[in-house]
C-alpha cells in the first residue's frame, strides 16, 4: 500500500461507506447495528483502533459492501464500476423521493387538521 497504512485505509473506507449508505448512517446508528458503542466506531474511523475480522465482516454486512471493499486502497465512489455508480445513484434517488413523499404527506395531514 502506498503511504497509507491498512488501518488508515480501513478507517477512510469505513467513513466513506457509512456516509454513503442509503440512508447514510451516523456513527451512532452503525454502532447500534453492530452492538458496540459510538466511541468504538469513532476510534476505528480515526485509525486509533482496529476491529477483529469478525467485526469487519459484521460492519461490511451492515454497510451492504463486501468486507474486502473496506480494505481496498482505492474504494472510493470513483473506483466503483459504472453499474455500481448507477445503482448507488438510483438507490439514493429512491431514498430522497421516499423521504420527500413522506414529508409532503405529513405537511398535507398537518394542514388538514
Amino acid at each position: 500500500m502506498d503511504a497509507l497504512t491498512i488501518r488508515e485505509v480501513f478507517a477512510s473506507n469505513l467513513r466513506f461507506f457509512r456516509k454513503n449508505h442509503n440512508p447514510p448512517f451516523t456513527q451512532e446508528k452503525l454502532s447500534e447495528l453492530v452492538g458496540k458503542n459510538q466511541n468504538y466506531i469513532g476510534l476505528i474511523e480515526k485509525g486509533k483502533s482496529s476491529p477483529p475480522l469478525e467485526m469487519i465482516a459484521l460492519i461490511a454486512q451492515k454497510l451492504d459492501v463486501a468486507p474486502s471493499r473496506l480494505l481496498e486502497a482505492d474504494a472510493s465512489l470513483d473506483s466503483l464500476k459504472i453499474v455500481d455508480k448507477e445503482t448507488l445513484i438510483s438507490n439514493l434517488s429512491a431514498g430522497i423521493a421516499s423521504r420527500l413523499q413522506d414529508s409532503i404527506e405529513r405537511e398535507i395531514r398537518n394542514s388538514l387538521r
